[in-house]
């Protein structure tokens, strides 16, 4: 399976500099759909949202393969003002991850959608597909450097339950 044959939707706020904007790159190279509002996401769709309240896990694959994955593109100076996840999507949150994009680079949490998805990706078994979509940035594959290890360990759990647990340790709130 290619990226390209996974359906990517991006609800973008217009909120970040269009330079250095990772879903409008992804949508420039025919890897994502971007849409301005979360309403018009499929239903059923995997939402990746910072505020979501379950993790994303390995049942949530074949979702991704039928219907789609998606996230928010938002500044995280303005994560609270969009804080609403519609009830017709599948709202998840990634497990601890640190950002290698120039912007955030080494901070925990603060990934950028480029990175969310292919981290989602990753974890859901995707490698190739993660990888091809990193390969947009010159930075791109030292997400997966800096995260290595704990992209694999996430991606060899059974269940969110495991993901959770490897996720706070990582973290160090265990």
């Amino acid at each position: 399976m290619s990226v390209r044959s996974i359906r990517i939707w991006v609800v973008r706020v217009d909120e970040c500099d269009p330079r250095k904007c990772t879903c409008l790159k992804m949508k420039r190279f025919g890897y994502a759909k971007v849409i301005s509002r979360a309403r018009w996401l499929p239903r059923g769709v995997v939402y990746l949202h910072p505020n979501a309240k379950k993790l994303i896990g390995p049942d949530d694959r074949k979702i991704v393969e039928k219907i789609g994955i998606s996230a928010l593109d938002c500044s995280w100076a303005n994560i609270e003002k969009h804080s609403r996840i519609p009830k017709r999507v599948r709202g998840r949150v990634l497990p601890f991850l640190i950002a290698a994009n120039p912007v955030h680079f080494g901070t925990p949490e603060q990934l950028s959608t480029l990175e969310a998805i292919a981290a989602a990706l990753y974890i859901l078994d995707y490698v190739e597909e993660s990888l091809s979509l990193l390969s947009l940035y010159k930075w791109g594959r030292n997400f997966i450097k800096v995260n290595y290890e704990l992209l694999e360990k996430y991606r060899s759990a059974r269940s969110r339950e495991e993901i959770r647990l490897l996720s706070e340790r990582a973290a160090g709130r265990s």
